[in-house]
């Protein structure tokens, strides 16, 4: 056998074995720049999602996808979020403003009450909520509709205001009950070329007005491939 031939059936065998090695890789969920990616092959996307599909209201199906990462229950409690109100020309006006839930899914925050948010509110006081919480393991994203309403300061659960220096705008409660809540819950994959994906199902949350409770509609998982591709170092050092 010559050299050439040698070397030929060194090589052949050098990339049948790395090759095999690389299939292995994929049956083993990947950490690469602290996020989770799953293989898409050997993954049951619904069976995935079946905890996540398991409850029947909005509070718990979010202590459900928050309770492995800490603090759960304080995301539920208190966080911030993202406020949209409508302004005088019917433009979305967005704002971050800090929220303390109580555990049927209702929220109050405080505001000065000659901010804009509150005069737009006193015109039109039908707004959205938006939060998110995202961990190596997965991405969830909250929205709320519903509307906003000034509370009694007898009635706020909130620490007692702080005195109004004269010339100060006083703040006020506002609470926040939700209609409509809309959840997504997105986690990662990665196919045997590398390829990143993005599974994403959702749950609906609709208010029935009669009986209070909550209506619950599935939508079907999507699944989205990427143009990203995760670089063979991220399965070398598995």
């Amino acid at each position: 056998m010559t050299s050439k031939k040698y070397l030929f059936v060194f090589f052949s065998l050098f990339l049948l074995f790395y090759a095999a090695d690389f299939t292995c890789a994929n049956d083993e969920p990947v950490i690469y720049a602290d996020m989770r990616f799953r293989p898409l092959e050997t993954s049951n996307l619904e069976s995935n999602s079946a905890y996540f599909r398991s409850h029947n209201d909005p509070s718990s199906t979010i202590i459900a996808l928050t309770q492995d990462e800490a603090p759960s229950r304080s995301f539920l409690e208190q966080n911030t979020v993202v406020l949209t109100t409508l302004d005088e020309n019917g433009f979305p006006s967005s704002r971050k403003v800090d929220f303390t839930w109580d555990p049927d899914g209702n929220g109050i925050f405080e505001t000065p009450s000659q901010s804009d948010k509150i005069s737009q509110i006193q015109a039109y006081n039908k707004v959205s909520v938006h939060t998110s919480h995202s961990t190596p393991k997965h991405c969830v994203q909250i929205h709320k509709k519903g509307t906003v309403a000034e509370i009694a300061v007898s009635s706020s659960p909130l620490s007692s205001k702080k005195s109004v220096e004269k010339g100060e705008s006083a703040q006020e409660s506002y609470g926040f009950t939700p209609s409509v809540v809309n959840i997504s819950h997105s986690k990662r994959y990665y196919d045997k070329d590398r390829y990143v994906y993005y599974a994403s199902d959702q749950i609906e949350f609709t208010k029935d007005l009669k009986t209070g409770g909550w209506v619950k509609r599935e939508k079907p998982i999507s699944l989205v491939k990427t143009r990203y591709r995760l670089p063979e170092s991220a399965f070398k050092s598995k």
